[in-house]
């Protein structure tokens, strides 16, 4: 027999039904038709998006039937969460968000998404010799202590396999596969049967870590899984590169400072605008200036009418070298400057360009 109405309504998930009713009351009570899209049941109990459209028909001021088609349209509604996924996720690449906080995210939605996955990501130590760091918050304690520091090989899970020969690791069934041999009670106690691995890939095509997808029952990835794996070992692979350049960048920096900080010599860098970002601290003691007066302020603030005349003269020499092809170097020249008590100073200046990768 087909279902009452009520029954229909039943299928859907609870926070649906009341929408799903409002729709089928106002067909009835005012011949609206509706067009909505919402979250049901399956006879399996599997849970499925559906747009639901539907009418009633009235004759003579009362309902003799109600017309209503169902249809599946759960892919679509997946591929439009995924993209809002990524698109989040890429938002936070450009913020100032941590590589943690980052990661976390990524293994977080990709579970909201696909609620039967649990995620995990590892990385190489810097010997690119052992996985650590994990990522994997829907995993157990125990069992993200036990794999915390495994050295990758080719009979070490999912993981330590996918890590060490730079190749996607699929297991579908880990109690019979013999990667998983010496990890096999560990993952039977975490109730993990199924683990797939993809290497997370720089740029230049060092491997970084992994990215896995465990499930708790035996599982084999379809197209759509694969899919999902890669694309967010890319996305991993983008948050890992840019954290390895902000570490160097501030390495560099550091490494700067300690050049610079106790040289009696006054150390400058200045943007392509001529505005400085850094000044070393022996400025204060020659001009009286500390580096919060100087940052931020064009050149020309400093100089007199004289040491102005002098740095556009070399300026000039340096755009016209250039416009003829030549990558110009270290010029010295001298400076008229200011000091911070209204007092003149002659400085002997050595200028050098600091070039990015196409020589500009």
């Amino acid at each position: 027999l087909p279902p009452t109405l009520e029954q229909s309504i039943a299928l859907f998930v609870p926070e649906h039904r009341p929408i799903m009713k409002k729709a089928v009351q106002e067909a009835i009570d005012f011949g609206t038709p509706y067009d909505i899209e919402l979250r049901k049941f399956t006879i399996t109990g599997r849970m499925i998006w559906v747009r639901v459209q539907g009418y009633a028909v009235i004759e003579n001021g009362k309902v003799i039937k109600l017309f209503g088609a169902v249809h599946d349209i759960s892919d679509r509604k997946q591929a439009e969460q995924y993209e809002q996924f990524r698109s989040g996720i890429l938002e936070m690449l450009a913020s100032v968000e941590t590589l943690p906080v980052i990661l976390k995210n990524l293994v977080l939605g990709v579970e909201q998404l696909y609620p039967d996955m649990l995620c995990s990501i590892l990385l190489l130590d810097d010997e690119g010799k052992h996985l650590v760091k994990g990522i994997a918050p829907s995993l157990p304690d125990f069992y993200n202590a036990a794999i915390d520091g495994v050295a990758i090989g080719p009979d070490t899970g999912s993981c330590g396999t996918a890590a060490y020969t730079g190749e996607r690791v699929v297991v579908e069934d880990i109690s019979t596969y013999p990667y998983w041999a010496h990890y096999k009670e560990l993952a039977a106690s975490a109730n993990l049967a199924a683990c797939w691995s993809q290497p997370i890939r720089s740029s230049t095509g060092k491997v970084l870590g992994t990215f896995a997808i465990y499930h708790r029952q035996t599982n084999k990835p379809n197209t759509n899984d694969i899919n999902i794996i890669e694309q967010c070992a890319r996305l991993a692979s983008i948050a890992i590169e840019r954290n390895l350049a902000s570490e160097k960048l501030h390495d560099s920096e550091e490494h700067y400072r300690l050049l610079t900080e106790d040289a009696s010599d006054v150390v400058w860098k200045m943007d392509k605008d001529s505005r400085f970002t850094y000044i070393s601290p022996a400025d204060e003691h020659m001009r009286g200036y500390s580096a919060e007066q100087v940052i931020g302020q064009h050149i020309f603030e400093l100089l007199t009418e004289e040491g102005i005349a002098n740095l556009k003269k070399k300026a000039i020499e340096r755009h016209k070298a250039e416009q003829q092809g030549e990558q110009t170097g270290t010029m010295n020249f001298e400076l008229q400057q200011h000091c911070v008590d209204g007092t003149l100073i002659w400085t002997e200046v050595r200028s050098t360009p600091t070039r990015d990768a196409l020589g500009n």
